[in-house]
């Protein structure tokens, strides 16, 4: 949980992978909402953005569900074509 920004960070694009990768028809992905100091520097705004375009690229479906503390995807990866790679 909440891992993907700091790994993307680390290398870029690996987040899509490791949804894409992740064993099971459904994915959970979170984000924080604000820092470890409480501020919200934009945060749901920009991983929104991130993960709205991972779905988007990959024909997932995905349910946002906005939480006090985190922003949650609940991501259905058969509704898409990421499955069909070779």
């Amino acid at each position: 949980m909440k891992m993907l920004p700091c790994l993307e960070r680390q290398e870029k694009g690996c987040s899509e992978r490791l949804v894409d990768l992740a064993p099971g028809r459904f994915a959970e992905v979170s984000f924080p909402v604000e820092s470890i100091g409480g501020k919200s520097r934009n945060m749901p705004k920009n991983y929104s953005a991130m993960m709205d375009a991972m779905v988007v690229a990959n024909g997932w479906d995905a349910r946002r569900v906005e939480c006090t503390h985190e922003l949650v995807y609940v991501v259905d990866k058969s509704a898409g074509f990421a499955n069909l790679r070779g």
